[in-house]
């Protein structure tokens, strides 16, 4: 199991990708899990430090994105892809690192995460500091955008942007814009 929160995050998904590469062969073999939290690379970094594709022979990967950092720089989000679950959090850039999120009456806290049901994304729907964020099992594109797009603030414009490619690469197809914003489905016209 590895996890870990921002700069440390992004130095675990490249750990997990090297300890899947180099041990898993061993007898008996090393499963590797990974839950990684806002991984954010800081400024000046380029290449898998801001983009990375988790080994598909992952047992598990976790990964939580937070829509609104709280800081107003220097926090854009490493894209990481191949994971097996996706978490977008409403709270800040510590994302219930300590609290952990709640999946209709289960507590899934530190380590745990990483059971949540693989397949999915899945999005806040209730964030208070210093409770466990609850969540739901994410369907679509649209509901992942509605989310992302409740955060006006335009520093978040490029965390915003990564949470996108991740979720287009999740859903497989892309989000349909005009003028910069997102053409939704009728349930979600509201926000617009």
């Amino acid at each position: 199991m590895i996890k870990a929160h921002s700069r440390n995050a992004v130095t675990a998904t490249h750990l997990a990708n090297f300890v899947q590469e180099h041990y898993s062969n061993q007898d008996p073999p090393v499963h590797v899990e990974l839950v990684a939290f806002d991984p954010v690379p800081g400024p000046g970094h380029t290449g898998e430090d801001v983009d990375v594709l988790l080994n598909p022979q992952m047992r598990e990967s976790t990964v939580v994105y937070s829509v609104d950092s709280g800081y107003s720089v220097g926090f854009n989000p490493q894209k990481v892809r191949g994971a097996k679950r996706v978490i977008i959090s409403a709270k800040k850039h510590d994302v219930g690192y300590k609290d952990g999120v709640i999946l209709g009456e289960k507590l899934y806290k530190g380590s745990r995460i990483g059971s949540l049901p693989a397949g999915s994304i899945y999005i806040s729907i209730s964030a208070k500091e210093g409770e466990a964020e609850k969540v739901k099992q994410c369907c679509t594109l649209d509901e992942v955008t509605f989310l992302l797009y409740q955060t006006k603030s335009l520093p978040q414009k490029w965390r915003r942007e990564t949470i996108e490619k991740i979720s287009e690469e999740f859903f497989g197809h892309e989000i349909v814009k005009k003028g910069g914003l997102p053409l939704l489905s009728e349930k979600y016209e509201k926000f617009q």
